[in-house]
């Protein structure tokens, strides 16, 4: 690991944007095509092909949420502090979200999210979360968050190793929640009907 280098969310970021909620009493801000996301939208896969909800280009004109370009990293800064996700897709976010923007030329996004999701990071966001009713982190803390990069080409191996290990969990998953559902209908069946001895 000597080849690696220590560096910070803010270093390494060529930009971030800060989300909001457009309001419900504008029925036309929630009839459009862009994806809008919130922090509930994070967790179960780390990579975002669709959104949450829908707003207009008027709402992200007129109000405080912003698109985030494809292929950055949205990390939960309020609601689910330290959730991570990597967008796919163009989308706009909530006020519990940011948006980073990354260099994807000279950083592997995926190496870049697996690793924020690690224990000493999430340790850090949550020991840093401040509010007196919703708790959340700043920018600055965000920015400070502790990195270690290897060179482009180890990224990508590590990033790929991750991913496999990913793919494999959510099969599982799958596996599972199906394996769940036949035996909800099979004791459904069983306590309704009961077993039936034909001759």
């Amino acid at each position: 690991m000597s080849n690696w280098q220590q560096t910070t969310v803010g270093e390494i970021a060529t930009g971030f944007l800060n989300g909001g909620t457009p309001t419900t009493s504008r029925a036309d801000f929630w009839k459009g095509e862009i994806p809008w996301i919130t922090s509930k939208w994070l967790g179960e896969k780390l990579e975002l092909t669709t959104g949450e909800k829908f707003v207009s280009e008027e709402a992200v004109k007129k109000t405080a949420t912003k698109i985030v370009p494809k292929d950055s990293i949205i990390f939960a800064t309020r609601v689910g502090v330290g959730k991570v996700g990597i967008n796919r897709i163009d989308l706009a976010l909530n006020q519990d979200l940011a948006g980073v923007l990354i260099d994807n030329e000279n950083y592997d996004i995926k190496f870049l999210a697996y690793q924020l999701g690690i224990d000493s990071i999430q340790q850090y966001v949550a020991m840093n979360k401040r509010g007196a009713t919703i708790k959340g982190i700043t920018r600055d803390c965000l920015e400070q968050i502790r990195l270690n990069v290897p060179p482009l080409p180890e990224q990508k191996r590590i990033a790929h190793i991750l991913s496999t290990v990913q793919r494999a969990i959510e099969a599982q998953q799958r596996i599972i929640q199906t394996t769940t559902e036949l035996k909800k209908a099979l004791m459904h069946k069983l306590f309704i009907e009961g077993l039936r001895n034909e001759a």
